[in-house]
Order: C-alpha cells, then sequence, then structure tokens
C-alpha cells in the first residue's frame, strides 16, 4: 500500500521525496492516516503525480497540488487532495485511452 518516502533531495530549506501509493487498494481512511504520518502541521508540501502505464509511458497528472495541513483544517484538505488524485487520474486514463497503469 505504501512505501516509506525516499530522499530524492535535500537542502537546507526543502527537499524532494518520492514515495509509491496503490490507489487501487487504498480507500480514504487509510489514506488520511498516511498522510498524518508523513506530512508535518504548519509546512508548505506540494504533490507531482506521475502516472506510469502501458509499459513505460509516463504522464503527469495535471499541475501540482499545493497543501499545508493545519490542526483546524487538516481532514479537509486531505480528503480533498485524495479526490482531486483520484479525479486526476480518471481524466489522464480517458484523455491517454490507458489500458493498464503499471505505478502512480
Amino acid at each position: 500500500m505504501f512505501n516509506k518516502e525516499n530522499i530524492l533531495w535535500s537542502s537546507k530549506t526543502s527537499s524532494i521525496k518520492s514515495f509509491y501509493l496503490n490507489f487501487y487498494t487504498l480507500n480514504k481512511e487509510d489514506f488520511i492516516k498516511i498522510m498524518l504520518s508523513s506530512f508535518e502541521f504548519g509546512v508548505t508540501y506540494a504533490f507531482l503525480i506521475k502516472v506510469e502505464h502501458d509499459n513505460d509511458i509516463y504522464h503527469m497528472a495535471g499541475t501540482q497540488i499545493g497543501f499545508k495541513l493545519e490542526d483546524s483544517t487538516h481532514l479537509d484538505v486531505i480528503n480533498d487532495i485524495y479526490d482531486q488524485i483520484l479525479n486526476r487520474l480518471s481524466k489522464l486514463i480517458q484523455n491517454y485511452n490507458v489500458n493498464y497503469v503499471n505505478t502512480i
């Protein structure tokens, strides 16, 4: 379901992390748990969703999704991100006539 992130690049002010989620079997409750254990409150993040499909074809699922988890709104933010990811994957599959998604 979830591979712990790999740090691809890091500096004093920012870092790039990579991790994989299986959205075919991941429900919203599990996604919430992963988000809460992987991201800190009060820090600004951005998701870039890269999809490999039909054996070595790659596409980005839209532009980056920026977010910041705050105590009072974190569940709304996480639910919105989850819905955005699913909608973008659906659109990518339709727009590119994807037969099989290898990785997200």
